[in-house]
């Protein structure tokens, strides 16, 4: 963890440093992302919905006790005992080295061939090198199923039926040097490939998936950052979101970023600044500039959406738990999150409530996005010893099912 530092420049802040990134870089890009420019046309007349204003709702809780019926696992997510290739694994997992910054990755199975029969392999010599070396300072990242359409397309041979993609921010704090990194699998776990997906950024650090299987990749460069979606298999190109470039556009110290579309005709999209000041922000696209049939490119880039701040009203001085609302006042949202939620990074939606990380005083929020209340949570203690400033979901599974997840014991 780095410390994060913080300078105020009229309204904006700037110049945090955090999860892991470094202090140089002898890598060059070789292009700048696309960006989008907000058309000059009149706002659509169809109104933003609202929120009326509702009385308390329950406090959310977060379960802390084993389910009813638990399962003997193999995996236990803590128990760090196992030292393998220099790393520190939790009881239960293994790990195989992919790639090393500045080392260009092995091939070591196989990529279709135009001349071959649909979804037929030709092997490659084992020991090919990937053209480009990995980048430097590897940080937030994300894996997307290869879609079947982009599996039987000749055109992008390192995609194939059954593999997946990996996508990793590279956060170098040197102007121009950061970007995304993606390595290609195929379905036995085999790298395939390895490309630029974003390149020209800054310390891209945090970021997020879509629900469409984009990848959200955040800048924590200070009045330059900005957030881009990026298409993990490189096919279209990198574009700049909106979410970014609210109230001056002036940029931040972007994090992480997190969706709850349960509701498609309200779509909400969440995204973290990690500086002392950094206020939760929710982006609201207008009803008239969704398009759920093409949403890369439409979805995060339209010019009349609507940005909000949460602001967290505590109910007594312990300021462990109350009600919240959200506001479209910059200042008033950065002042509150100075107050309640200073350095957010970690943000996550699931089952109708938002939780986020505070890693100033150790603090896990939980939000219900239902109604109008919230709690607090100490990471200070448990498996562990509050160190984590992200949270996602690695496993969504009630086990054993088509996804092959289970527990090593036939569960």
């Amino acid at each position: 963890q780095n410390t994060a530092k913080e300078e105020e420049e009229e309204g904006t802040t700037g110049g945090a440093a955090g999860g892991g990134a470094g202090n140089s870089s002898s890598q060059e890009a070789s292009a700048a992302p696309n960006s989008t420019a907000a058309p000059t046309t009149a706002a659509p007349t169809t109104a933003m919905p609202s929120e009326a204003p509702r009385p308390p709702t329950s406090i959310p809780t977060l379960s802390l006790s084993p389910t009813s019926s638990p399962v003997k696992a193999t995996y236990r997510p803590g128990e760090l005992a196992v030292n393998k290739k220099g790393l520190l694994l939790s009881t239960g997992l293994d790990v195989r080295i992919l790639a090393k910054t500045g080392e260009r990755l092995t091939y070591v199975s196989s990529i279709k061939q135009k001349y071959e029969p649909k979804n037929r392999f030709h092997p490659e010599p084992t020991g090919r090198k990937s053209s480009i070396k990995f980048h430097q300072y590897p940080d937030f990242g994300a894996t997307f199923s290869v879609p079947l359409h982009l599996a039987d397309d000749d055109d992008h041979p390192h995609l194939v039926e059954g593999g997946w993609v990996y996508v990793s921010n590279a956060e170098v704090e040197e102007v121009g040097n950061g970007g995304v990194g993606a390595i290609a699998f195929d379905k036995h776990g085999n790298a395939l490939d390895y490309r630029r997906v974003l390149e020209g950024t800054t310390m891209n650090c945090g970021g997020g998936k879509t629900p469409w299987d984009t990848w959200i990749s955040c800048e924590e460069s200070g009045p330059r950052g900005q957030i881009y979606e990026v298409d993990p298999f490189d096919v279209q190109p990198p574009l700049k979101t909106v979410l970014g470039t609210a109230h001056g556009g002036k940029g931040g110290n972007y994090e992480s970023f997190a969706y709850d579309i349960r509701n498609k005709t309200i779509p909400r999209f969440f995204v973290t600044e990690d500086v002392k000041r950094g206020p939760i922000r929710r982006y609201t696209p207008h009803p008239e500039e969704m398009d759920w049939d093409e949403p890369l490119g439409t979805m995060l880039h339209g010019s009349f959406g609507t940005m909000e701040y949460i602001i967290l009203v505590p109910f007594d001085s312990t300021n462990s738990y109350g009600t919240y609302h959200w506001t479209s006042d910059l200042m008033e949202g950065r002042a509150n999150a100075y107050a309640y939620y200073p350095l957010c990074e970690g943000i996550d939606a699931r089952g109708g409530t938002l939780f986020f990380v505070s890693k100033k005083f150790k603090d896990l929020f939980a939000i219900d996005l239902d109604g109008n209340t919230w709690r607090k949570h100490s990471t200070i203690h448990g498996a562990f010893d509050g160190m984590p400033d992200q949270i996602a979901t690695l496993l969504d599974t009630d086990g054993g099912g088509e996804d092959g997840v289970g527990n090593g014991e036939g569960e």
